[in-house]
């Protein structure tokens, strides 16, 4: 019965070859879209899950309508993200991150010594940021790593490129061939 099918079902298919074409390019693009969409629930589902109370944590993004034009910016002026805290008492911590030269560039190079390395992930933040994204440190803890002006945690792939196999606290490195840091963290990856 299943070998009869099978016949019919190639002799309907060698005489309608257009009827065929298009079915198949539906089914193919139909997967398509909807492994796409899978993949876009499944990223935006995963976004930052591996923070505890990630639930909690918002970003905060401004609308603006200048000339009938929507413009939506994740960045907000300064002092909003400390006023938010006095303002609302929902607000259990804030904390801002910004590009380590200015809003949007995170790409400085990083010199130790004689070896400079360039990362294009750095960010300035508040001394608050562990109290919002809790990480796990292997040298320094959150409470004091960004308590004082001029200090810099560091992710563990990084600073095993820039010291090695030696303890990174409280060394000094030059942040684009001018600033002076002191590492005082070094988190897992």
């Amino acid at each position: 019965m299943f070998k009869n099918f099978l016949k019919t079902s190639i002799r309907n298919i060698s005489r309608q070859k257009s009827f065929t074409f298009i079915n198949i390019l539906g089914l193919a693009v139909g997967l398509a879209c909807s492994f796409m969409i899978y993949l876009y629930i499944t990223n935006e589902l995963a976004y930052d899950k591996f923070y505890p109370e990630s639930e909690n944590i918002y970003r905060l993004c401004i609308t603006n309508n200048i000339g009938g034009k929507i413009d939506t910016y994740c960045n907000a002026p300064r002092p909003t993200s400390p006023t938010m805290k006095e303002v609302y008492p929902e607000v259990v911590e804030q904390t801002r991150a910004v590009g380590v030269n200015g809003l949007y560039t995170h790409s400085a190079p990083i010199s130790y010594e004689r070896q400079t390395i360039t990362s294009n992930e750095i960010f300035a933040v508040d001394s608050t940021f562990f109290g919002v994204f809790e990480n796990e440190f292997i040298y320094g803890n959150a409470e004091n790593a960004l308590n004082r002006s001029n200090t810099i945690v560091l992710t563990e792939n990084f600073a095993q490129k820039l010291f090695g196999e030696e303890n990174p606290l409280d060394k000094t490195i030059t942040l684009n061939n001018r600033d002076d840091m002191v590492v005082t963290g070094v988190i897992k990856d």
